[in-house]
């Protein structure tokens, strides 16, 4: 039985199966090319291609099997795999899973600077307005009760609040650092974890672009295994048990429900709104041209680029209505104290 061996990152993955499809390419048997790279690597790395040598050397495995027995590979990847050995076309499916997870890898590496920034800035915001609560505003009282007057209600109850606050402490150092906590999980979590994946979905656009991130990567395993040598048919039956998004596998079992009625592949794949109007309208001249693996493939750049396009649009509304509105809260908490305090001071003749 392998030892554990911690899930790869999409970027791993991508590695790993370029450098393998490059022994392939060359001639070199995919076992040889595992031990070869065993030989050069270190740490971690050289752990899990050593027990992947294992399994196929001693106990006969094919890369497929042994990848399912480590656990560490997605099973999206280790399916491709099996189809590739079974159709004898390891050499694509090797070189499309690479560049598949390399576009993985920078789609998730988008999303978390989308969202790791913002959520960053929040942080310092609530850190700026704690300080003010509680340090900058009760200077400011002790000044208007020397001078004999009175805060206005607003700046008092902010200063109440940052009363509160160091009362508390330890309670609000709690919260920073689980804030902290959530930021790190966003930024550093893998892209499936469900918490991670939730919230990315929820600030990204909802919905809207998360079926778009899904089409994507819909549209590129399609291509993929088109490109293996499937029929339709046979890649919608492998991408409906190997596809992690519950939405895109619904859609692909209402897609061969509707094959089972008749209706033609492209057709089926507009009736499931697996695309847009704009993308869906090229898959009947792909499919009639025989040309589907391409189509596919240029829907799923076309997606990447809609998605890339969504992220920095959010981001540039983003980052500046939070600059905006920590200027807003911090010029009202100080005007309000202020303009009082000059009133005073004018009233004294100072």
């Amino acid at each position: 039985m392998p030892a554990q061996i911690k899930p790869l990152t999409a970027q791993e993955v991508s590695l790993l199966f370029t450098e393998i499809a490059l022994f392939y390419q060359a001639g070199i048997p995919v076992g040889e090319g595992v031990h070869i790279l065993t030989e050069a690597a270190h740490g971690p790395d050289r752990d899990l291609l050593e027990q992947l040598s294992r399994l196929m050397d001693r106990q006969a495995l094919p890369l497929s099997a042994a990848m399912e027995a480590l656990g560490a590979f997605p099973a999206y990847a280790v399916g491709m795999v099996a189809l590739g050995e079974q159709t004898g076309k390891m050499d694509e499916v090797l070189s499309s899973l690479g560049a598949y997870y390399a576009s993985e890898e920078s789609l998730d590496s988008n999303l978390r600077s989308a969202l790791t920034y913002p959520l960053i800035m929040v942080g310092m915001m609530v850190v700026v307005v704690a300080i003010i609560l509680t340090r900058v505003l009760p200077i400011f009282g002790r000044v208007f009760a020397q001078l004999g007057g009175e805060m206005a209600p607003f700046p008092r109850m902010a200063m109440e609040m940052g009363a509160f606050m160091s009362r508390h402490s330890l309670l609000f150092m709690g919260l920073l650092g689980l804030f902290v906590g959530f930021i790190a999980l966003l930024r550093f979590g893998r892209g499936d974890h469900p918490v991670v994946a939730a919230v990315r979905r929820l600030l990204l656009g909802g919905r809207h672009t998360a079926a778009l991130v899904d089409a994507g990567r819909f549209a590129s395993a399609m291509s993929l295994m088109l490109q293996s040598g499937l029929a339709p048919e046979q890649a919608l039956d492998a991408l409906e048990r190997l596809m992690d998004s519950p939405e895109i596998r619904a859609k692909v079992g209402r897609c061969r429900q509707a094959l089972g009625d008749g209706v033609g592949f492209s057709e089926a794949l507009i009736a499931a709104e697996l695309f847009d109007q704009s993308l869906a309208m090229l898959l009947p001249l792909g499919f009639r041209t025989g040309n589907l693996d391409r189509v596919m493939r240029h829907i799923a750049h076309r997606c990447e680029q809609r998605v890339a396009g969504r992220i920095d649009r959010a981001v540039g509304i983003i980052e500046p209505s939070l600059v905006g509105l920590l200027s807003l809260v911090v010029g009202a908490i100080l005007l309000s104290v202020m303009l009082p305090l000059l009133g005073i001071l004018s009233s004294m003749g100072l």
